[in-house]
């Protein structure tokens, strides 16, 4: 059975929108799992994603300094044998998934598949033999001012990505 991951990044709760909107929280209680590639920007928004589902999470570099001490910068997590790493990301767009795919070389469990924002820009490449996926910005992208999100669907081997525009 596919295991369906809804996966955010760059929400800025609290800065560029106000809150989740309450359907998008009601949507996210059919995934099984829910993970968030940094900068929440606040704590509230953090805890209403955790009212939905299960949070896989990481800080970002907008994120207040109680989100920072509470989630870790990076995470490796195993989805139905695929190997998913979690990052936001730092510095210029420009060579970011290539800053971001060499801070998980030398682990001990290579990874498949690396989840990151900050760039505010969707992505699906292969990056050195791992597939780099950013959901863009929940909150608009920079690309369209669109907000968008991801869903990761994990099947044994087949790994399917899709982009969700939203409007805000």
């Amino acid at each position: 059975m596919a295991t369906r991951v809804a996966v955010l990044s760059d929400s800025h709760v609290g800065q560029r929108i106000s809150v989740y909107p309450d359907d998008f929280l009601a949507r996210l209680k059919d995934f099984d799992l829910i993970i968030h590639a940094g900068d929440h920007s606040n704590a509230a928004s953090y805890t209403a994603l955790k009212t939905a589902g299960e949070v896989v999470a990481v800080f970002g570099n907008m994120d207040e300094v109680e989100l920072s001490s509470l989630l870790p910068a990076r995470i490796l997590r195993e989805i139905e044998g695929v190997r998913v790493g979690v990052m936001h990301g730092w510095g210029p767009s420009a060579g970011l998934e290539a800053k971001v795919r060499d801070e998980f070389d030398g682990l001990d469990m290579p990874v498949d598949v690396i989840i990151f924002g900050h760039s505010h820009k969707p992505m699906d490449e292969m990056v050195r033999g791992v597939r780099m996926l950013n959901p863009g910005s929940f909150s608009g992208n920079i690309t369209d001012g669109e907000g968008s999100w991801g869903i990761l669907t994990i099947d044994g081997d087949d790994v399917e990505w899709e982009i969700v525009p939203i409007g805000i």
